[in-house]
């Protein structure tokens, strides 16, 4: 069954439907995608035009990037696939860390302006990447599985093998978080602490529940990266 390709302008993505599964693409990964497809093509002798930035939101350009797809998949290519707006330095951490093999902790946030974004989930495995056309970044947490690392998003990695941080990037900083008493709705739930980060308009915001104040300040230590294990609950050094 063909696809039927759809505009989606409130969220800014197209989505794809093939009567059996829907999936949703941002415009700005398309426009980047195809950016990248193109640059690669050219790099193996392919005549290749990029796409133009006036077209992004509009099927012209899916429909360009499906063709660069289309020629790209009968070219061999045995590089890393990473989104064309991944900076040189997280590529050649990631190569570095791929081949090693170390287990590496990836810190996720804004690419602009380098705050983190507080993920806790699916930040800490192996290095790998997928078969097929694309070789996707992996980011394996088990023998089992991964997910595919978000490559231009990544804002800190750190080496836990080593030891060592290999990437960072220029502004990479933390929203101020600190630990209060729950309020009394949370404390009905069975939390002792709640956990606030500062938003970058200033006003502060929940971010993480507890049920002992000294798992609250292990996750914000975690989320800082002073420790990678949550499973040791203690209390910040006196002053």
């Amino acid at each position: 069954m063909k696809s039927s390709i759809e505009l989606n302008n409130e969220e800014r993505e197209y989505v794809v439907s093939d009567g059996g599964a829907v999936s949703c693409m941002p415009y700005e990964t398309v426009y980047a995608q195809a950016l990248e497809l193109a640059k690669r093509l050219r790099e193996r002798g392919v005549a290749a035009r990029n796409p133009a930035k006036s077209d992004i939101g509009t099927l012209k350009q899916y429909e360009h990037y499906q063709q660069l797809f289309k020629q790209y998949a009968k070219v061999p290519d045995i590089k890393t696939w990473f989104d064309g707006r991944t900076p040189d330095a997280v590529q050649q951490a990631f190569e570095q860390m791929r081949k090693s093999r170390h287990r590496v902790r990836v810190f996720y946030g804004d690419a602009k302006t380098g705050r983190a974004w507080l993920h806790e989930s699916d930040v800490i495995g192996r290095l790998s990447r997928s078969g097929g056309a694309m070789k996707l970044p992996l980011l394996m947490v088990d023998k089992m599985g991964g997910s595919v690392l978000l490559s231009h998003c990544v804002v800190r990695l750190i080496d836990l093998t080593a030891g060592i941080e290999v990437y960072r990037h220029p502004q990479f900083h933390l929203p101020a978080m600190h630990v209060e008493k729950a309020s009394k709705d949370d404390k009905a739930c069975g939390f002792t602490h709640t956990v606030y980060a500062e938003r970058t308009d200033g006003t502060k915001e929940t971010v993480a529940n507890f049920k002992s104040e000294s798992k609250a300040h292990l996750w914000v230590s975690f989320m800082a990266g002073e420790t990678h294990n949550q499973r040791r609950p203690r209390l910040p050094k006196a002053a």
